[in-house]
């Protein structure tokens, strides 16, 4: 199971379709068109993802990347670009995205490198956030999803809970 990515993007047709080769990863993916950097601000905050990927488009600025840095310092920020070159490569990673990745890509190549970006936010996360049995809790729900008995998963939740004891880092 894999981590949180949300997408933002201006181009409703290829938002979507990242979205959908990166759910069949079994990410947990949210996302949404987000015009000025406030409003994808806001999108970030409501669904708190380990990975931002911003996906470039014709009216993408670039400079919402270092505004959405500076908002969310701890979370890996991807920029993934439809129409790669050096030069925007280059000045991405310099405005504060984790990450370059140029499409197009295999589905495969997209996963490992969105799995890359999510394990180095919860290194930056994981002492912040939250404890790795609480980590686990949060999962669970992302395997409900996907498959299998609740009522295991319930119980399996349950006995966590029990056995940990308050987490002090929540």
């Amino acid at each position: 199971m894999s981590g949180h990515v949300h997408f933002l993007y201006s181009d409703t047709m290829l938002g979507t379709a990242l979205q959908r080769q990166v759910q069949s990863a079994y990410f947990h993916v949210t996302g949404g068109q987000a015009d000025d950097l406030d409003d994808a601000i806001a999108k970030v905050r409501a669904n708190q993802p380990e990975v931002i990927a911003l996906v470039r488009g014709q009216g993408t600025d670039l400079n919402h990347l270092r505004g959405l840095k500076h908002a969310f310092p701890n979370q890996s920020l991807v920029l993934v670009d439809p129409i790669p070159s050096p030069s925007s490569r280059e000045r991405s990673l310099s405005l504060g995205a984790d990450m370059y990745l140029p499409l197009p890509a295999s589905s495969q190549q997209i996963a490992f490198r969105l799995r890359c970006a999510d394990r180095a936010a919860w290194r930056r996360l994981g002492q912040r956030r939250t404890c790795c049995v609480c980590w686990a809790l949060s999962r669970l729900r992302l395997r409900a999803k996907i498959g299998g008995s609740m009522m295991a998963l319930f119980s399996f939740a349950m006995k966590m809970m029990t056995s940990h004891r308050q987490c002090r880092l929540a």
